[in-house]
């Protein structure tokens, strides 16, 4: 049986040899993340992979109707994230990152999309400027088709429309009011 020195692999980086050293690696942590410079600050946010945007278009000569386009087949396959200034977050990068929905399961195992939007590590988002954000990269181009809850820098945090949705779950009946 082959025995394993702990100790001293915990201090071996085996410089100059192929492999890793795991228990080396493991106890270095994220120390080279810590020491990258090149390190941003990162805004993902989800949307459903058969998400459906609605357009009124019209023809000349026609009335206005209203059609319901593919969100991934007409913006995302045709450049829309490039054009907002985001990208597309791989299922292998979602799953390196440990990005989990609230209730504690892995995004994009549900057939999420997942969008990230980058910034410099000195100018880190803060909630609020993360949903003015939004609200102005998406609400012209396709609404706020966007779940409720986004993470910044890999902490999830509930965006404006989560606080939206609640605000309006507080509105109660007053017989006063409604004229009963």
């Amino acid at each position: 049986m082959k025995r394993i020195n702990n100790e001293a692999n915990i201090q071996n980086a085996n410089k100059g040899v192929l492999g890793v050293n795991d228990q080396y690696a493991k106890n270095e942590g994220n120390r080279g993340k810590q020491l990258n410079p090149n390190q941003k600050s990162s805004l993902i946010i989800m949307v459903d992979d058969d998400k459906e945007v609605s357009r009124l278009r019209q023809l000349p000569g026609t009335e206005p109707k209203l059609e319901f386009i593919s969100f991934k087949k007409e913006f995302i396959d045709k450049g829309f994230l490039k054009e907002i200034g985001a990208r597309r977050l791989s299922n292998e990068e979602a799953e390196n990152r440990d990005i989990r929905l609230s209730c504690g399961n892995e995004a994009y195992k549900w057939g999420y999309i997942l969008i990230e939007f980058l910034r410099e590590k000195d100018n880190e988002w803060t909630v609020e400027e993360a949903n003015t954000h939004l609200i102005k990269a998406f609400t012209g181009n396709v609404g706020h088709i966007y779940r409720d809850e986004f993470w910044l820098n890999g902490n999830i945090h509930k965006n404006h429309k989560y606080v939206e949705l609640a605000y309006e779950e507080e509105i109660f009946y007053c017989p006063a009011i409604d004229g009963y």
